[in-house]
């Protein structure tokens, strides 16, 4: 049987979870303000997880089997993460959020605590600068639409489903087509510590 191998892939890591009810009304009353015109709001706090436990125990556990536990990074466990930031976003109808990648950081999370019905997906997208299986100049039409072809994906999202992703994926979130507003948590993730491999030391080199 032939063997096809997901070469220098960009994982995804996605799960849900049951979500504190109480925390997510209390989220709610944030101070939001807007960024873009139609393009959401977003809390005053940009540590917002510290004030909700129970929301943040959801999204460390989702991350440390992304990082160390899941086989696609095993991260090795004497290097530590830090959650730079966090943020409570807020969508009401007609709202969306535009393609961005996030600056600064390395994995990128989101926790989805309110998601009406039909009030948008989460999409990704290989930026034409970056070639996969064609460069970006080059589409031809395939038959079968997959993850090997492919050069945008998206997820369906709902509540309680959490997010983790390399932070330089170009990703945004369609509109939201309900009559309600959705609410989501997104999160920056920096790794810690010594991150040299001994085998990876650089040699010295001699200059004349």
């Amino acid at each position: 049987m032939m063997t096809v191998l997901p070469l220098f892939s960009s994982p995804v890591f996605f799960d849900t979870y049951e979500l504190d009810a109480s925390e997510i009304e209390l989220l709610k009353k944030e101070t939001f303000n807007p960024s873009r015109p139609f393009d959401g709001y977003c809390s005053d706090d940009v540590n917002i997880l510290l004030k909700y436990p129970n929301l943040s125990d959801v999204v460390h556990r989702h991350i440390q089997y992304s990082l160390y536990d899941h086989e696609c990074f095993s991260i090795a466990r004497n290097i530590k993460y830090k959650l730079t930031s966090s943020w409570a976003n807020k969508h009401p109808p007609k709202h969306s959020a535009h393609k961005h990648t996030h600056k600064n950081s390395m994995f990128t999370g989101v926790l989805y605590v309110d998601i009406p019905d039909d009030s948008g997906k989460l999409s990704f997208e290989v930026p034409m600068s970056i070639p996969t299986w064609t460069t970006g100049t080059i589409e031809p039409k395939v038959s079968n639409h997959n993850l090997f072809n492919s050069k945008g994906w998206y997820l369906s999202c709902e509540n309680g489903m959490c997010v983790v992703f390399p932070s330089h994926l170009d990703h945004f979130v369609s509109k939201n087509n309900s009559n309600h507003d959705r609410y989501t948590i997104a999160f920056n993730i920096m790794l810690e510590g010594n991150m040299n491999d001994k085998m990876m030391q650089p040699l010295n080199v001699k200059i004349l």
